[in-house]
């Protein structure tokens, strides 16, 4: 399974296994291990204290340049690509964009 650049040192390369049940990812036509990877650094994101057991986290792909003009994320206009992705717990939820730049760095941008 790819790596990518932020994920080694923050979170490793491991699957979402101990933190999402079976059928819980749900990608938008993302690459499985980049999928992984965007929904591993999301759920890094979350207050698991709060949010209780993860119980589905969706990835919806969006366009670099959208983002950066509604969401006022400046770094999304030179992502390759983007993503919204929603975090649901059995307490709470949350959610923000996640942006892969040219050199393989992924970066959260989370309120």
């Amino acid at each position: 399974m790819a790596c990518f650049a932020l994920l080694t040192a923050a979170v490793g390369c491991d699957r979402l296994g101990d933190v999402l049940p079976a059928n819980a990812l749900q990608c938008d036509g993302t690459e499985l291990a980049l999928c992984q990877a965007v929904a591993r650094l999301a759920v890094s994101r979350m207050n698991l204290a709060a949010t209780g057991p993860i119980t589905h986290v969706t990835l919806t792909v969006g366009d670099c340049g959208r983002l950066a003009r509604s969401s006022f994320i400046r770094e999304a206009a030179t992502g390759t690509a983007c993503w919204q992705v929603d975090v649901v717990g059995e307490r709470s939820y949350g959610g923000g964009a996640v942006v892969l730049q040219p050199g393989g760095a992924l970066e959260a941008h989370w309120p």
